[in-house]
């Protein structure tokens, strides 16, 4: 059976925590029964759409209620779910991939969210495949389903390569685009072996100047920035199909500080390892910093003994059903045929 702390490990490092990869990584489900009974998470909601109650008989709300309400009318009232696999063994094969996202879509999934590695931080020799080429792939192939990696390290990218693959790619899907950001690990020597800013400040200030830039050069501006990121008049077409601009979602191991006021600017989070009140925590924190402007999403990790009905009263909107390197192609689209849960 997998793991679930060696998992959790992982997990930090495609967020850029301070926890080391682990060692070994266990051989996965020994049938694909026991892959069902891994992955699948706690969900007591109704065929998945439960509704929030929005009004209250007490007439005199507390700040954190009135809170509450509004992100229960902003983020809810349905939590979407997503297949989310790492890029590695088997799940490295492009076309299990495509097949992946075909099943995902006809099975009323939301999403397929992608690792993004250029090299191994989990210990032992892996086939790891470019998440673009595969995205690319699983657009090609699909009409509704979202699509992104979770997350990209922004640091160790050119933001002008970056800001065409993801307009590319956004019209190749018509628009089902999320690109996920931050500031990755050096636990694979992802940024040492090739000397790169392996400082932890350097690359949170580097993604943030990377985020403007990127956002920026998505609204059509003519750019010039000077710091870490230099770009002198730059200006790129077309736009992407989402206007004002790609959703932009940050993933962070932590449910309060700079991290949150980083990705309140934009369109979502993806906190790892968070319960219900550190969702609340962030939603608070987000209502407090945008106010009533716009939507914002709360990607939380599904994975085993995660009460996803806590989370999704708590304010989150999209499940992450997350897969481990050393799951195979036929275990993952078992959990898609079985459908989202409820």
């Amino acid at each position: 059976m997998v793991d679930d702390s060696e998992f959790l490990q992982a997990l930090h490092t495609v967020h850029g925590g301070s926890h080391r990869a682990p060692r070994g990584i266990p051989g996965g489900p020994h049938s694909p029964n026991d892959a069902l009974d891994v992955l699948q998470p706690r969900m007591t909601l109704h065929g998945g759409h439960r509704r929030h109650a929005l009004r209250t008989k007490n007439s005199s709300l507390t700040t954190a209620q009135t809170i509450k309400l509004r992100a229960q009318r902003r983020y809810g009232p349905t939590m979407r779910h997503a297949i989310y696999v790492p890029l590695f063994g088997a799940l490295a094969d492009p076309h299990a991939i495509t097949d992946i996202a075909q099943a995902a879509e006809k099975s009323g999934w939301d999403g397929l969210f992608v690792w993004d590695h250029v090299l191994s931080p989990i210990s032992g020799e892996w086939d790891i495949a470019d998440p673009w080429v595969v995205l690319a792939a699983a657009a090609a192939v699909t009409r509704r389903i979202k699509l992104g990696p979770m997350v990209t390290p922004l640091p160790r990218r050119r933001v002008i390569k970056l800001a065409r693959e993801t307009v590319t790619l956004d019209h190749l899907s018509h628009g089902r685009l999320i690109v996920g950001l931050g500031t990755g690990s050096d636990a694979g020597r992802e940024y040492s072996a090739f000397g790169d800013v392996a400082d932890p400040r350097q690359r949170g200030r580097a993604l943030d100047e990377g985020a403007e830039v990127l956002a920026a050069l998505w609204a059509g501006e003519t750019v010039t920035h000077r710091g870490l990121l230099v770009a002198e008049n730059v200006q790129i077409r077309p736009r992407p199909v989402q206007q004002p601009r790609i959703p932009l979602w940050f993933g962070t191991e932590r449910s309060s500080g700079r991290p949150i006021e980083r990705a309140a600017r934009y369109d979502g989070i993806f906190p790892l390892e968070i319960d219900a009140a550190g969702v609340a925590r962030i939603v608070e924190r987000i209502e407090t910093v945008r106010g009533s402007s716009g939507t914002f999403d709360i990607a939380v990790v599904a994975r085993p003994g995660v009460d996803l009905e806590a989370l999704s009263k708590a304010g989150a909107t999209w499940a992450m059903h997350a897969f481990w390197p050393g799951h195979t192609p036929e275990q993952v689209l078992r959990v898609i045929d079985r459908g989202t849960p409820g």
